[in-house]
């Protein structure tokens, strides 16, 4: 999971620095993979951590949180375009991600492991 973080932080800083179509296309590859396999292992992670009668409504959550996400980003990568151009959407990103690895490697946020 930490190795999914680290490739977002970069592809979202090489996404602030793409200035071609081909850039940005090579960066999404990796953005994209990154992505669904830290969505992944955060779902297993979830559903692993709770009674197995608890299975369900984790689940419902955790997929209403991420459209709530789904539905909230364009409208703020908009605003991020809009007001500093399209390099701000992939230094937002890449500093949220940033801010969360560095709280996780202080010992500010845990992120537990999944058990089998």
């Amino acid at each position: 999971e930490h190795g999914c973080a680290v490739v977002l932080l970069v592809s979202f800083l090489a996404l602030s620095l793409s200035s071609q179509l081909w850039h940005l296309l090579a960066v999404l590859v990796p953005l994209s993979a990154a992505g669904m396999l830290n969505g992944t292992l955060n779902t297993a992670r979830l559903t692993k951590a709770v009674a197995p009668s608890q299975r369900g409504t984790v689940l419902a959550l955790d997929m209403s949180l991420f459209s709530g996400v789904r539905m909230l980003s364009p409208a703020l990568g908009a605003l991020l375009v809009e007001r500093w151009g399209f390099s701000a959407v992939g230094g937002a990103a890449a500093a949220t991600v940033g801010l969360l690895i560095l709280l996780v490697q202080a010992g500010l946020v845990r992120t537990g492991t999944a058990t089998s």
